[in-house]
């Protein structure tokens, strides 16, 4: 269990997943299952960035990486919440930051690096959603094409090497991914309460 009264979910993993529809399913479950939900929706559509600047500025990575951190923490202090699922985790926002920095020729920083890898302990679960089909939406929000495919082995990476519980989802549709996310959250939260 979390240090806090809080338990704490995230889904990450690359566009067009499916983190968005298995939030929300998750949410309402939750919700059904009595527990008093929060969630945090993709921080990256309400950050002070035009969408343009993401691929060239490690700093609007860093934005929407310490939006992130601050969503998490002030969830976490309400006391009309006892479970956070996020849409995304600090990993996700993190690998973006390098892939820009990388992109720009900027060395990224090593103090936030271990920030991540202490914060990527303060989950009780991290649901990685693998890819499951080659459909792309370019919504304008979204990096292009190339940024997706450049993120895959980062993700494939960084999850088999992670010091933090990530479950990886492989499910091959929505409907299937949501059951198995929410699943294993209940599992999770009623392990925790025993």
């Amino acid at each position: 269990m979390s240090e806090s009264s809080v338990w704490k979910f995230a889904l990450c993993g690359n566009s067009c997943v499916g983190k968005t529809t298995v939030m929300h399913y998750a949410f309402a479950q939750l919700k059904l299952a009595k527990f008093h939900v929060g969630s945090i929706a993709d921080l990256a559509r309400n950050i002070p960035f035009p969408p343009a600047t993401f691929d060239i500025s490690p700093e609007a990575r860093l934005h929407v990486l310490f939006k992130q951190m601050a969503e998490e923490t002030g969830l976490a202090a309400r006391k009309d919440v006892n479970v956070i699922v996020s849409e995304r985790c600090i990993l996700d926002w993190w690998l973006h930051y390098l892939w820009t920095c990388e992109n720009v020729g900027v060395t990224p920083s090593m103090r936030i690096a271990a920030l991540v890898g202490s914060w990527m302990k303060s989950y009780d679960g991290i649901f990685f959603l693998t890819e499951i089909h080659d459909e792309y939406t370019d919504d304008g929000f979204r990096g292009p094409l190339s940024l997706r495919e450049q993120l895959r082995p980062m993700y494939l990476d960084f999850v088999k090497s992670a010091d933090a519980t990530i479950h990886i989802i492989e499910a091959p549709t929505f409907e299937e991914r949501c059951t198995a996310v929410t699943e294993g959250m209940l599992v999770t939260l009623k392990d925790c309460m025993l």
